[in-house]
């Protein structure tokens, strides 16, 4: 740890939590011993009549003297994010689309005003064939994104199919089940579908 002095104002930076917390050093603690001797300090953190004395090393965060150094991991932090973001983003593209990528505008789309969410296209994408995608939230009642969409086009083309094979109807309410899907659902849960004509 680096070396503080008593009435000196620190920084912490929480592991926990993105928060600053400032503190001021009120007392050395130099322990000697056999084997050598190390020194801590005790730090006050809050205002007058609330402030909480306790030892830095107990502080679950990162120690700096200025804020000016604070910003500069934090600034080197945010940028190994963003790098990791656009590069998966850039792998996916090279995946998805090849060596040579080239922006085109898709036609016949402007119809809709509906706001569709990147990462729910993710999901739709990368859900397996064989399961119907669920929507990942509602608003207003109505499923958002477009798996909800996706999962009912694709029943209603198989109950199409159905009834142009002209599959007589029985049951005891006057239906038939003529298909059956697993669904996954958002707590994890899988249940089975039955699909009546």
């Amino acid at each position: 740890m680096k070396s503080l002095t008593i009435g000196q104002v620190i920084y912490v930076l929480s592991n926990k939590a993105q928060k600053i917390v400032p503190a001021i050093v009120v007392e050395e603690v130099v322990v000697k011993k056999l084997d050598g001797h190390y020194v801590s300090w005790k730090v006050s953190v809050g205002p007058a009549g609330k402030e909480k004395v306790i030892d830095s090393s107990r502080l679950d965060g990162d120690i700096y003297t200025s804020l000016d150094e604070i910003k500069e991991v934090l600034h080197k932090r945010l940028a190994l994010f963003l790098n990791d973001i656009i590069s998966e983003a850039e792998k996916r593209a090279t995946n998805w689309y090849g060596e040579k990528i080239k922006s085109v505008v898709p036609k016949g789309d402007s119809e809709s005003s509906e706001k569709i969410d990147p990462d729910q296209l993710l999901v739709d994408i990368e859900t397996p064939s064989n399961v119907v995608p669920m929507p990942a939230r509602q608003q207003n009642g109505k499923p958002q994104g477009s798996s909800a969409v996706m999962g009912q086009d694709e029943l209603r083309k198989r109950m199409a199919e159905i009834a142009d094979e002209n599959v007589p109807l029985g049951g005891q309410d006057g239906r038939q089940t003529v298909d059956s899907q697993e669904v996954n659902l958002p707590d994890g849960q899988t249940v089975r579908v039955n699909i009546k004509i």
